[in-house]
């Protein structure tokens, strides 16, 4: 059956590999088989036989950590969330657990379950046993959030901030909390962190995409210019920089960032040369922007390059021009 088992899985046949190897754990009881039953069937996506034979597995091999946590993994994801909770609760109370990183692998469990109320409800008993870690109510508050209960999860994450005050990931939660109903409160709560943390690059971070959310964008160019002299050569704060500063016509500073992320082979060439070909046009150095418009290779941005290329030709009235180059496009 063994070999029944694994010629099977071999061959493409998950299914009758799992059914064969769950049906061997069943009858030798040995954990290895157990295990293996296990991964094969959770390949498989055959849920309840994934959980006897993790359950085998668990019963067999009572000291894995492994098999424990694939057990009570295989109970979240099949929403048997009130068997799974002894297994989580005994990979809590277990000699010399991290309990911080149990409650983080539970809350990226629980994320994926589609019963969002369940999911809540389930990590709220858990944390129930240890009020004072700042991580249990973390993962509460975010279980909330998915769930839709926002004063619970505002009310959570709170706690968590006065667990541990300098927290950047709560304090990131509260401000998507209050965002649902006021961007001026989460803002509030990012300034008010930066204010007493004006080296937290991610806050910071947030702030500033908040401010732009907001309109904000001379408030956010000064925020990201903050961030670009801590981190000069941060490549995706130069280009928010180029962009804000587009925006506010502040055409000297959008081209020298613009070519400054050339200089430092940012990703995405071509929308860095679309833009340099926009700041020209702006500032009627037209010849310039041609060319900007002409760099640009084959890809995702080609066709916009080409036709912005054509409609600068027919603006300067070189309609033949133009249309002879969208031809030869």
């Amino acid at each position: 059956e063994f070999l029944l088992a694994e010629i099977a899985a071999q061959r493409g046949d998950i299914g009758l590999a799992a059914q064969a190897y769950v049906d061997l754990a069943r009858r030798t009881r040995d954990p290895r088989i157990a295990r293996r039953a296990a991964e094969i069937a959770m390949f498989a996506r055959m849920g309840n036989a994934a959980v006897e034979a993790a359950q085998i597995w668990h019963q067999t091999d009572p000291r894995s950590a492994r098999a424990l946590q694939a057990l009570a993994g295989l109970l979240i994801a099949a929403n048997r969330f009130d068997e799974a909770q002894p297994y989580l609760k005994e990979m809590l109370a277990a000699p010399g657990a991290d309990v911080t990183e149990v409650f983080i692998q539970t809350g990226r469990t629980l994320a994926g379950a589609p019963n969002k109320a369940g999911a809540l409800q389930l990590i709220r008993s858990l944390a129930a046993d240890y009020p004072d870690n700042p991580q249990a109510r973390l993962i509460v508050a975010q279980a909330a959030l998915a769930a839709g209960d926002d004063a619970a999860a505002l009310a959570e994450v709170r706690r968590a901030r006065a667990l541990r005050q300098d927290w950047e990931a709560a304090v990131l939660l509260e401000a998507q909390v209050l965002q649902r109903r006021s961007n001026a409160e989460a803002l509030d709560v990012l300034k008010g962190f930066l204010n007493a943390n004006p080296g937290s690059r991610e806050i910071r971070l947030n702030y500033a995409r908040s401010l732009v959310a907001e309109k904000r964008f001379a408030d956010a160019r000064g925020e990201f210019q903050t961030l670009l002299s801590a981190f000069p050569d941060n490549t995706d704060v130069i280009y928010a920089v180029a962009l804000l500063s587009l925006q506010l016509s502040d055409y000297a500073v959008a081209e020298t960032s613009l070519k400054r992320l050339l200089a430092l082979d940012y990703r995405d060439k071509d929308v860095v040369r679309i833009y340099l070909g926009q700041v020209a046009e702006e500032q009627k150095r037209y010849n310039e922007a041609l060319e900007w418009y002409k760099a640009v290779e084959a890809g995702g941005q080609y066709v916009l390059a080409r036709t912005r290329y054509a409609q600068l030709l027919a603006r300067e009235g070189q309609l033949e021009a133009a249309r002879a180059w969208l031809q030869a496009s």
